[in-house]
């Protein structure tokens, strides 16, 4: 199968349809958590932020891994 994503949210609905990762959703709250602090949007709330961060850690490495999996079945 070959296809390409253009866009980020292109490319996580597309590891989400190969089984890559469960949820495109997650990788989605991700990026908006990482765009509140590297743009200071939300500089009042860091605890909020904070905790997402802690929150949303464990599930990007879980992503991590189930990407690397994919990858080595893939080529390997």
């Amino acid at each position: 199968m070959r296809e390409e994503a253009k866009t980020f949210i292109d490319g996580v609905n597309l590891a989400e349809k190969l089984d890559i990762i469960n949820s495109a959703d997650d990788l989605i709250d991700i990026r908006d958590i990482r765009n509140e602090i590297a743009h200071e949007y939300s500089i009042i709330d860091l605890k909020n932020i904070f905790n997402d961060v802690l929150k949303y850690a464990v599930v990007l490495i879980k992503r991590i891994e189930s990407t690397k999996k994919y990858i080595k079945f893939k080529l390997f």
